[in-house]
């Protein structure tokens, strides 16, 4: 009898002080869930962010209509590291409980293939890859994502995987597979991510290239993706989002991309024509943040046509000396007439909003506030991101020299919604009045007629 070859993919808790699921969905793993259905494997996922989970059903967490809400919390001790935060440290998803069960009930693997997050959630990583080390001893436990990648040393040292495969899991798995006799037979590369392996969340996330051509000094894009800006072959994108819909019932589709607009008449239009075409209706999010200088009157005509629905800008700052110093990815006139091709196209100033960054080497509590009133001024939302250094990044080398972060810092002290450290460009009030007047503006403007218009 042939033998049956088998994979857990595992998506881990994440640990922090806050969390929101704003249509996040582990893509790359769901990449390798389609590789390994691709060579024969039988394929499972323990999903430790499964919002949909029956065992949630008692805590009645809320979601809005998009989608997106909480996760279950579950209050840990905090780590030294960082327990000057006056919050509560947590284990955000499934209980404890509802994990052991679903391992128990799962077959022992061949092997373990484990995604992580953001640098500063990798207690929840660890945490996960010691539970599966009880559960299936012996087993090799592969660790790639975000974490994998830009603190690969931290997680080599740390994370108890047996191996840690930094960036695209393409250009390692296979030969990793192949070297442990786990690689039963050849496969294509996906077409796109096996999403039917995770519970329907109501949404599911695309990415429809890999990359960005811009350099910005705080954006880690180039780390994670250093082949740059690669698109997709737009009939890929079009058949996934097709299957999400049509077969999978999914009625909300978020855009990861980091240059969605980029060369979009020949990309993300057709894609959108091809949606069309196939009279595939849904809802198009852009929690990830588009660039201003990509919007033209025609695309934002097919945005609208296509079924957008929330709408987010990068602006960061309107300081075009700041801005040009931080890679120079757009102007505030670029960024107004984006707006300006958004709102003649019928969206209201409700689904659009520019994300401002706070708290760059260099940066006045005065630009802060000027970004605000000026994205205000132009009848859309604010939304004020604490900034934080990303190892590997230019701004995070400036936040080495100026002794704001140690080069050796631990990644948990990455996290935006630590305060920020004595002598930062913000200090912590400056910065809690930004996010007051952001909020208070938005206000505003959701209360006042116009932002309809």
């Amino acid at each position: 009898m042939k033998r049956s070859w088998r994979a857990l993919l595992v998506n881990p808790w994440i640990y922090d002080f806050a969390a929101y699921n704003l249509w996040s969905e582990p893509t790359g793993l769901l990449e390798v869930g389609a590789y390994l259905l691709g060579m024969g494997y039988e394929v499972s996922l323990l999903d430790c962010l499964d919002r949909r989970h029956p065992d949630l059903r008692a805590y009645r967490i809320r979601e809005d209509r998009f989608g997106c809400g909480h996760f279950l919390k579950t209050v840990v001790p905090k780590p030294d590291c960082v327990g000057h935060v006056p919050r509560r440290f947590g284990r955000y998803g499934l209980p404890l409980d509802t994990v052991r069960r679903e391992l128990a009930a799962t077959p022992p693997p061949d092997i373990i293939l484990v995604t992580s997050g953001m640098t500063y959630w990798y207690p929840g990583v660890h945490f996960a890859i010691a539970l599966l080390r009880q559960s299936f001893p012996g087993v090799p436990v592969v660790l790639g994502g975000i974490y994998a990648t830009l603190c690969a040393d931290h997680a080599r040292r740390n994370s108890g995987a047996d191996y840690v495969l930094p960036g695209d899991w393409k250009a390692t798995l296979p030969a990793l597979l192949a070297g442990l006799n786990l690689r039963p037979s050849d496969a294509p590369m996906p077409r796109y991510p096996a999403h039917h392996l995770r519970r329907n969340q109501g949404f599911a996330a695309v990415t429809t290239s890999r990359g960005c051509p811009y350099r910005c000094t705080y954006c880690a894009s180039r780390l994670l993706n250093p082949a740059g800006y690669v698109p997709r072959p737009v009939d890929d994108v079009v058949g996934e989002i097709s299957h999400i819909v049509q077969n999978l019932q999914i009625p909300d589709i978020a855009f990861y991309d980091d240059a969605l607009l980029v060369h979009s008449a020949e990309h993300l239009e057709r894609i959108l024509d091809g949606v069309m075409a196939q009279g595939i209706r849904c809802r198009f999010h852009t929690p990830n943040g588009i660039h201003a200088r990509g919007m033209t009157e025609a695309l934002a005509h097919t945005m609208k046509q296509a079924g957008f629905e929330t709408i987010r800008i990068g602006l960061e700052t309107v300081s075009e000396a700041t801005l040009q110093a931080t890679g120079a990815k757009t102007s505030a006139d670029e960024f107004a007439r984006a707006v300006g091709c958004l709102k003649r196209a019928g969206f209201t100033g409700r689904q659009v909003g520019a994300y401002i960054l706070a708290g760059l080497v260099g940066q006045t509590f005065r630009e802060v506030m000027d970004t605000i009133a000026f994205v205000h001024s132009l009848g859309v939302t604010a939304h004020v991101s604490r900034f934080a250094p990303i190892q590997g990044t230019v701004e995070w080398e400036r936040w080495v020299r100026a002794g704001l972060i140690a080069p050796d810092a631990d990644p948990l002290l990455q996290n935006h919604v630590l305060p920020f450290p004595p002598g930062a460009p913000l200090t912590e009030a400056e910065y809690q009045a930004a996010v007051l007047a952001a909020r208070e503006g938005n206000a505003r403007l959701r209360a006042h007629s116009d932002i309809s218009k």
